[in-house]
């Protein structure tokens, strides 16, 4: 800690009158070495203009801090911005980020052109409405200190937007979200509503509030008022808020256009930090650093998954890059622990590269870190450093990353060793195991929608259970070896079934043809025949694997995945 203290009065010191050579350097060390750059240097990189037909010159903070919901850190953004509203979505303590002589921390665009966004402080910005929501009450509570900062947000011109799904009625009293809203005389009932075939709660309004639309027992499930100079609105149905259709879309226009009626628009240029398909776009404000692994995260996040991060994750790291070997970026690791349950994301596509895990409890979090984790690990490069080739599910998508997760999940639960990788004999036992094309599956969306929500993956777990049941777990690391190398001079070749099955038959040392074929996989020969690989001709026998239920995980360590024996 005594030294990245140091490091950062470092930092700080040299950023007046440095040179363009000495400030490059302070940016591409700090970001290299885990830290945040200094206001100073956030300062000359504001955030680029958020591309609008329309701007009313209103400035909206949605709240992620309470909870982290794709919808709303991706989707909401880009649905007010047709509407006319700049927002931003935050991960970052509501004190934090609407303190006005505080700074956020986003990513700033330093180096677009490679893709570098380093994490800065920067000046917070400020907001004309607020939108918070929760629907799960053992998400991070609103402490009373959050309360009174939104009372007197409100009080004070600013404009609110309270949402919530239904929780179980048992937990409405203590829902510290329930506290919030009884600030400003309404609370969330126990009497459930049905409205457009959504599910709402009702809500039980003081003589202030103007009702917006009742539910099916003519209790409010949406209403409004002015509080002090300021107002606010409630409503339920998180997904009808977002909903482009009628009702939802109605509620957004006529609602935000009220809260922003009598308040005078930030304006200015429409500068606020995006997500890029990322997290943030405002980070939480605290971090931990352990062994060089970054942490962010909001002052009310449930501190045994910072020891979970502590304890395990670099044996869930180290473990993964035994099963599968992957060259490590020269920054740490960045991850962002979120308010909630149910998800993560990661970064490839910039730097620094993040992962995002939304959790509420140490098994969740070390299954989605797996999972995460697994989608920024490329394998065993060529040569040339290169990944080459794509398969035609993608080299790092959701069928690798769940492939490792659930070696992951096996590692720290006995009951799963007792079951194949992601239980996938499940699927196996189900009528649709033998109907599936997985070639066609992955190139006709219509005919994919016959299956249900993740079919293609689970068949391809077993097809990889399979030969680890066959050939032992290296085979994955020896296929992506000889993937990379046999397309080196091709890097961005997207492969065939055909060419992909041919270098899982190169990695096996059987022709893997007729067990795809016996799995109904729709190729268009039987066989592999003669294949070059390394100015070598190879022609492989048949392989011989029975379609049964397939064996336990596999979670020994691999062998030396660069031996390749051809039959």
């Amino acid at each position: 800690m005594i030294i990245r203290c140091l490091l950062m009065l470092w930092i700080t010191v040299l950023v007046t009158g440095c040179t363009l050579k000495d400030e490059e350097q302070i940016i591409t060390e700090a970001w290299h070495s885990g830290e945040t750059l200094p206001v100073e240097i956030g300062k000359k990189y504001p955030p680029a203009p958020i591309a609008m037909t329309i701007d009313k010159g209103y400035n909206v903070l949605i709240d992620l801090s309470h909870q982290c919901s794709f919808n709303f850190m991706w989707g909401l953004p880009d649905m007010l911005h047709q509407k006319g509203f700049r927002s931003v979505s935050s991960q970052a303590s509501l004190g934090s980020v609407l303190d006005e002589k505080g700074v956020s921390r986003i990513r700033i665009p330093y180096d677009p052109e490679r893709k570098i966004y380093p994490f800065a402080w920067y000046p917070n910005f400020r907001y004309n409405v607020v939108i918070t929501f929760q629907n799960d009450s053992s998400a991070p509570i609103y402490t009373e200190q959050e309360c009174l900062l939104l009372k007197d947000f409100v009080s004070e011109g600013g404009g609110l937007i309270i949402l919530a799904d239904p929780v179980k009625a048992e937990q409405v009293d203590n829902w510290s979200l329930n506290r919030l809203l009884k600030n400003f005389g309404a609370s969330y009932t126990k009497d459930y509503q049905n409205y457009k075939n959504r599910r709402h709660i009702g809500l039980a309004l003081s003589e202030q509030w103007i009702p917006w639309e009742m539910g099916s027992d003519s209790l409010p499930i949406r209403a409004y008022r002015e509080y002090g100079k300021g107002r606010i609105a409630v409503g339920t149905a998180l997904d009808d808020f977002l909903s482009n259709g009628e009702a939802g879309s109605a509620f957004v226009d006529q609602i935000m256009d009220w809260l922003c009626e009598k308040q005078v628009p930030v304006g200015g240029e429409p500068r606020l930090p995006q997500t890029m398909g990322g997290g943030g776009a405002i980070y939480p404000e605290l971090e931990s650093v352990i062994n060089g692994m970054v942490t962010y995260y909001a002052p009310t996040v449930n501190h045994t998954l910072l020891e979970c991060i502590k304890k395990e994750f670099f044996r869930i790291n180290d473990t993964l890059l035994q099963w599968y070997p992957s060259r490590q970026t020269e920054e740490p690791m960045f991850l962002v622990l979120s308010a909630g349950s149910g998800g993560g994301w990661a970064v490839n596509s910039f730097f620094p590269k993040e992962n995002g895990i939304i959790s509420q409890d140490s098994a969740s979090l070390i299954s989605i870190y797996g999972h995460e984790l697994a989608h920024t690990l490329a394998g065993p490069v060529n040569e040339k450093g290169q990944a080459a080739g794509d398969v035609p599910f993608g080299n790092q998508g959701e069928a690798h990353a769940g492939w490792f997760q659930g070696k992951v999940e096996a590692l720290y639960n006995e009951e799963l060793r007792q079951h194949a990788n992601k239980k996938c004999e499940d699927f196996f036992r189900s009528s649709e195991f033998r109907q599936l094309d997985l070639k066609r599956y992955t190139g006709d969306g219509e005919y994919a929608k016959q299956f249900s929500y993740g079919a293609g993956w689970y068949k391809l777990w077993y097809i990889w259970q399979r030969l680890d049941d066959t050939y032992g777990n290296t085979w994955y690391a020896r296929w992506k070896h000889i993937q990379y190398t046999r397309w080196k001079n091709d890097p961005m070749r997207l492969l065939t079934w055909e060419e992909m099955i041919e270098d899982m038959s190169l990695a096996t040392g059987h022709d893997l043809f007729p067990f795809f074929i016996s799995l109904n996989t729709g190729l268009e020969r039987r066989e592999m025949g003669e294949v070059i690989y390394e100015g070598k001709k190879v022609k492989l026998s048949g392989a011989v694997i029975p379609i049964i239920e397939p064996g336990n995980v596999c979670l020994n360590p691999i062998e030396n995945y660069k031996t390749i024996k051809f039959e």
